[in-house]
């Protein structure tokens, strides 16, 4: 397996433990009690934690493939321009035939082409490790807004036990 296969994949289990620590967590019943509630929260601050642990890893992935998609796309394009200026030196007429500027272009292609195929595979994971960057922040504010309801259901049962004594 390669490294970006192994980054790839490191990534897509980001997500798949995310959803899971998302969508397992629900709210206790109307009718729990403050223990039962209490200890609702606490769990949902414990699946957050982990989900802001794996959006700093996440994110620190999603910005080093960013500067690898940049350099390699730098390096694509000078190995370009050099390819264009070493034929732009060559003569226009090339054994029986003339060479004109489309030639030259897609020599210059063929030349460059490991080099762009490169450029388009750091691209496409910087492109997977912003979406997976994204999908987690969802889940993030997915299991806030949970917390959030569980402090509200926690100072209501305590309302009504107030009320009731």
């Amino acid at each position: 397996m390669t490294p970006r296969e192994e980054i790839e994949k490191r990534l897509h289990e980001y997500v798949t433990e995310v959803i899971r620590l998302r969508f397992e967590a629900t709210l206790p019943p109307a009718s729990a009690g403050t223990d039962q509630v209490l200890d609702g929260l606490i769990a949902t601050r414990q699946r957050l934690d982990r989900v802001e642990e794996l959006m700093i890893r996440a994110l620190r992935i999603r910005t080093r493939a960013k500067r690898g998609s940049v350099l390699a796309a730098a390096q694509a394009e000078d190995l370009w321009d050099q390819a264009v200026r070493a034929i732009a030196t060559a003569p226009v007429v090339r054994g029986p035939e003339f060479q004109g500027p489309r030639e030259r272009y897609s020599a210059a292609n063929l030349e460059t082409v490991e080099a762009r195929r490169e450029a388009r595979l750091t691209e496409e994971l910087h492109t997977i490790a912003e979406e997976t960057y994204e999908a987690i922040r969802a889940m993030h504010r997915g299991l806030d807004g949970l917390r959030q309801d569980h402090v509200t259901m926690l100072r209501a049962v305590q309302f009504i036990a107030h009320l009731e004594t």
